[in-house]
């Protein structure tokens, strides 16, 4: 069947399964695809590479605003489409001469839904039409403003929509301790992900407030080089479930906070690095952790790893760490289920090295330790110390059929004998293997029990892509046809 011979809804399903790319190339093949090509492309749009590219966008679509408009509902402007590498405040000026076609576009972009944009406080400062045209967006779901100041946030006050995420990043060494107070009137808001808020105020000797107002809406925040103590967040978002802080820092000893007002019941998700939680004393079951950085603070990430006694666990681990520390591991987590570990290799100490350790050598312990915990799943992903394509590299191995994996899914099965799940994956430096983004997708093995023996099933992709989420959110073993 020809494929312009579908009905036009078909069409747009098939079309919404691929990238924006594709659809712009398939605008270009005929004059019958050019509508379906273009509607498609104009809904999720990131520009990033200059004024010019901003300005013609924008003329692009106001030229044709009828059929073009409704399709607009995703709208991405990063720093480089203002000239800005990264951080506008260590450059002179950025480039703003597209600011009035964009306020033109905004003022007329009823559907948007998302938006996301780079140099805001000089944006609106350049063109103040674009802060009063964002304020009269009605249909805002997901809004993210970055490199702002204190322009920026008197936009939240005003805004007509409701929107449930906010993506919020400072200008360096800006105060604004009033920030929260402007969120007050966002009744809809579940998600906050800050980088570089500073709530100092300077009133008290350690120079930070003493509270913020309640957003009892608040479900999920992420920190990002903040300056702010936790028990503020306590107090003010008691309700929240997922947590991700990183490069934290607090002036106050939280001791005597933690004291006054505890810690959250729980939470579903954590995530941070080791050394954010000397500052961040999270003291309450957590379903989800998920360290980072914890090469040379394998002791810190043991005290973490015991005040959340996580079900599931993920975290990066050196080659060289010792039977201390899964011993402690075993200890500091009776409730744990769902084990993620990053072996990162080190110099002397491949994984061939440490699984032959692990399993016979002076970490032998380690097996009849880790055995007792109620572990039903574990992924191990190696991660490389050189780039692959380096010139030392010597190509990127198949977990499926690559000898030293092999060895590894049998020496582990072997060791672990309450497992019915296996994972392996290869990451390269750099890489961090437990995002979703991650380029490589782990490989399956289901462990089937009989009375021959314990032997590796492996799992289809199509069949092992919802997996990882049942192992870790939920508390039953999943079924696989």
């Amino acid at each position: 069947m020809p494929l312009l011979s579908l009905n036009h809804d078909v069409l747009y399903e098939v079309l919404a399964q691929t990238d924006y790319q594709s659809a712009m190339r398939l605008s270009m093949v005929s004059r019958d695809t050019h509508e379906l090509g273009i509607r498609h492309a104009l809904t999720r749009v990131t520009l990033s590479r200059s004024q010019k590219q901003v300005s013609a966008f924008c003329k692009f679509v106001l030229a044709d605003p009828a059929n073009r408009l409704p399709n607009l509902r995703e709208l991405t402007i990063e720093s480089g489409a203002f000239g800005v590498a990264r951080h506008i405040e260590f450059q002179r000026k950025g480039d703003f001469s597209a600011a009035a076609d964009l306020a033109d576009l905004l003022e007329h972009a009823d559907q948007l839904r998302r938006l996301s944009l780079a140099c805001f406080e000089d944006l609106i400062v350049t063109e103040p039409r674009i802060g009063a045209a964002l304020c009269a967006l009605p249909n805002l779901v997901d809004l993210g403003l970055h490199q702002c100041g204190q322009s920026s946030m008197s936009i939240f006050p005003l805004l007509r929509s409701q929107p449930r995420k906010i993506a919020f990043t400072s200008l360096f060494n800006r105060r604004l301790p009033t920030f929260f107070h402007r969120l007050q009137g966002l009744k809809q808001l579940e998600t906050l992900e800050l980088s570089h808020l500073d709530l100092s105020d300077g009133s008290q000797p350690h120079a930070e407030i003493h509270e913020i107002p309640s957003l009892p809406t608040i479900r999920s925040l992420s920190l990002r080089g903040c300056t702010a103590r936790m028990s503020l967040f306590v107090h003010a978002m008691p309700h929240l479930r997922s947590l991700s802080i990183a490069d934290v820092f607090t002036k106050v000893e939280d001791h005597a906070d933690y004291t006054k007002r505890g810690c959250w019941a729980g939470l579903t998700c954590l995530r941070g690095n080791v050394s954010d939680f000397r500052y961040w004393k999270v003291r309450c079951p957590v379903r989800w952790l998920q360290l980072d950085l914890t090469a040379y603070h394998y002791h810190d990430a043991l005290d973490v790893i015991q005040r959340t006694s996580p079900v599931a666990l993920s975290l990066p681990v050196e080659t060289r760490a010792d039977a201390p520390f899964w011993t402690g591991v075993r200890t500091a987590a009776p409730r744990l289920r769902y084990l993620e570990v990053c072996l990162d290799e080190v110099k002397g100490r491949s994984v061939e090295w440490w699984l032959r350790d692990w399993l016979t050598g002076e970490q032998q312990n380690i097996c009849p330790a880790m055995a007792i915990l109620p572990i039903v799943a574990i992924c191990l992903c190696v991660r490389k110390t050189q780039w692959i394509g380096a010139d030392t590299d010597q190509g990127i191995p198949d977990p499926r059929t690559d000898a030293a994996f092999r060895a590894l899914r049998e020496g582990v099965k072997g060791a672990l004998p309450s497992l019915h799940f296996i994972a392996l994956a290869l990451a390269t430096k750099g890489e961090n293997p437990f995002e979703r983004r991650h380029r490589a997708a782990p490989v399956w093995w289901r462990v089937h029990s009989s009375s021959s023996g314990r032997t590796l099933d492996f799992i289809p992709d199509d069949k092992s892509g919802s997996l990882r989420d049942h192992l870790i959110f939920k508390d039953s073993i999943p079924k696989m046809q």
